[in-house]
C-alpha cells in the first residue's frame, strides 16, 4: 500500500510540474540586427507577455502574413519550423542588410544569455 501511494505521489509531482511549465507565460522578444558597420550590432527589445505558447505564435504568424502581403522584391521572411520563430530581411539597393527576428520563448527563457551560463 506504501508503495502504491508513493508512486502515487511521484506522479503527481511529475504530472504536476509538466501542467505548469505548459501554462507559463510565453513571451515575444524581437531581436533586431544591423548588419552594416561591422561588428554586427544587436538590439533586443523588451519582451511582451502572452498567456500561454498558442496566443504568442498567434502574433507572430500575424506579423509574417502582414509582411508576405506587403513585401517589396529587397524584403523576405522566413519561419522557424516550430513555429516559434520567424525572420524578417531587408535588403537596400547598396546590399546592406536589416534583419529582425520574433522570437515566442517561454518566461523563463532569457535570449540575451549565452546558453553555457544557463
Amino acid at each position: 500500500m506504501i508503495r502504491r501511494a508513493s508512486l502515487l505521489g511521484a506522479f503527481y509531482l511529475l504530472a504536476s510540474a509538466a501542467t505548469a511549465h505548459a501554462e507559463c507565460a510565453w513571451l515575444l522578444w524581437l531581436e533586431a540586427i544591423n548588419m552594416f558597420p561591422s561588428p554586427h550590432e544587436t538590439t533586443w527589445r523588451t519582451p511582451l507577455a502572452y498567456p500561454d505558447r498558442a496566443a504568442c505564435v498567434a502574433v507572430i504568424d500575424e506579423y509574417v502574413r502582414q509582411w508576405e502581403t506587403g513585401h517589396t522584391p529587397q524584403q523576405s521572411v522566413s519561419r522557424a519550423t516550430s513555429g516559434t520563430s520567424a525572420e524578417f530581411v531587408t535588403r537596400t539597393s547598396d546590399g546592406r542588410a536589416s534583419i529582425v527576428r520574433r522570437h515566442c520563448l517561454p518566461d523563463t527563457v532569457d535570449p540575451r544569455v549565452p546558453k553555457s551560463t544557463r
